[in-house]
Order: structure tokens, then sequence, then C-alpha cells
């Protein structure tokens, strides 16, 4: 009986710590990513104070929501409310505070908003 509750409590450890490493995949509107998808030299908090003010001085409409525990998402709204020009996470791995931003714009990609997140990685 011991056996069969280590067993049990050993494959819940695993799937639970598999899980935590899974991230929902981000919305991206049919978007196409550009060349941000990689981790930043900051951690978390510190990427997140960079880019929001910069994103709201350019973008006052442009949201960035915590969704889950060290993952954001966010877009930039376009003229149609359910097609934004630009969708993004924002997120850390679990066990590690370097924080990751994959970035999604509509085409032609808008060298403005690629600039606001590759200047604060």
């Amino acid at each position: 009986m011991k056996r069969l509750f280590f067993i049990s409590l050993s494959s819940l450890f695993i799937v639970g710590c598999s899980v935590l490493d899974t991230l929902p995949a981000p919305k991206t509107y049919g978007l196409t990513p550009v060349l941000i998808k990689k981790p930043s030299n900051k951690i978390l908090p510190n990427l997140i104070q960079c880019i929001e003010p910069s994103l709201k001085e350019k973008y006052p409409a442009a949201s960035l929501t915590l969704t889950m525990e060290n993952l954001y998402e966010g877009k930039i709204p376009g003229a149609d409310p359910d097609s934004p020009i630009a969708t993004f996470d924002i997120f850390a791995k679990t066990g590690t505070f370097q924080g990751y931003v994959s970035l999604y714009q509509k085409e032609p990609v808008n060298p403005a908003i690629t600039a606001i997140f590759t200047d604060c990685l």
C-alpha cells in the first residue's frame, strides 16, 4: 500500500513540474512573428518596468496584463478591436528570473513597435 502511495505521489510531482514549465500559447490573431522571440538580460520585473512606460507613451491604448504568475500578455489595438496591430507576451520560465519576450506584428512590420521591445532587452 505504501509503495502504491509513493508511486502515485511521485507521478503527481512529475506531472506538476512539467505543467509549470508549459506556458499557454500566446494569442497571435494570425500575426507574423518578428525578430523578437528571445531572452532578455533583465529580470522580469525590470523588463516590465522598461517596456510598459515606453509602450504607453507611444500607444496609450496598448494593454499589458498579468495573466498568470510570471506571464504578461498584451496587445496594441488597431482600428478594429478584434484585429490588433501587435500582440506580445513577456514571461519568466519556472525557476528562472530572466525575462523572455515574444512579439507578433501585422504586416508591414512597424519598426517603432519593434524598437520598444529591443531597446529594453
